[in-house]
């Protein structure tokens, strides 16, 4: 049993991370689209970084062969003439899909639900003029970076992965925002009027009715990724 150090980014970073979107609702004032449009980015960062590891991973030429690999396509997966060729071929699927949720997300919770007064704050934060939603993406870009060089690269996790442990189109995470938006989107359609279409911002007797939409799946999501980042944990500390 080799003993692997754990250089995992920090816990606390991750559910901050998380649990930010709760701030900004509160605090900033952000809408739902913003909220859901950010989530929609960090699962675009994800797809990026896991066309990364594609092109990196090497568990094919490590000594844990075919034989003993527990993913029941392997065999088909292993036998490939570019790992570039099957990253590009993974994100261009990702891709794909999640611009269905980006349709969705910018025509009805971003044109439909949000009055024509809040117009400029969807447009602001497409086109990245929206400073707070910016550094939020830059703590999401930086956790997925970290990720990637300390559990993927530095703790030589390439060595053992094969292209095939990216190969499921949908996960856990993306079927909790895929409920997510469409929860949001239905209550938001029902709460309309939560927004002051004055201002474009919350009408202070509603906000409360999105704060808890957004906390539910912030709060689900964060569970998601912790139980995800302490089995990644587990795994990396104790290798045979």
């Amino acid at each position: 049993m080799k003993m692997v150090k754990n250089q995992t980014p920090s816990l606390a970073f991750i559910i901050a991370l998380n649990l930010l979107p709760i701030y900004g609702v509160w605090k900033w004032g952000w809408t739902p689209f913003v909220v859901f449009y950010l989530f929609w980015l960090e699962t675009l960062i994800i797809s990026v970084f896991n066309a990364l590891k594609i092109v990196f991973c090497r568990g094919d030429e490590s000594d844990i062969r075919l034989e003993t690999s527990t993913h029941k396509y392997a065999e088909i997966h292993v036998k490939y003439g570019s790992h570039i060729r099957k990253a590009l071929g993974y994100l261009l699927i990702r891709i794909g899909i999640f611009f269905f949720y980006l349709l969705f997300i910018v025509v009805f919770i971003g044109f439909i639900i949000t009055p024509s007064s809040g117009n400029h704050e969807v447009l602001d934060t497409m086109l990245f003029f929206n400073t707070s939603f910016n550094y939020a993406l830059g703590g999401f870009i930086l956790n997925q970076a970290l990720q990637f060089i300390f559990n993927f690269i530095l703790n030589d996790d390439f060595k053992r992965t094969h292209a095939s442990d990216f190969a499921a189109i949908f996960d856990g995470r993306q079927i909790i925002i895929h409920i997510a938006v469409v929860i949001g989107g239905v209550f938001g359609g029902f709460y309309s009027g939560a927004f002051n279409n004055d201002s474009g911002g919350f009408h202070p007797s509603q906000m409360g009715i999105y704060l808890f939409i957004i906390s539910v799946f912030c709060i689900v999501k964060t569970i998601f990724e912790v139980l995800k980042y302490k089995g990644l944990t587990s795994n990396m500390l104790i290798r045979k």
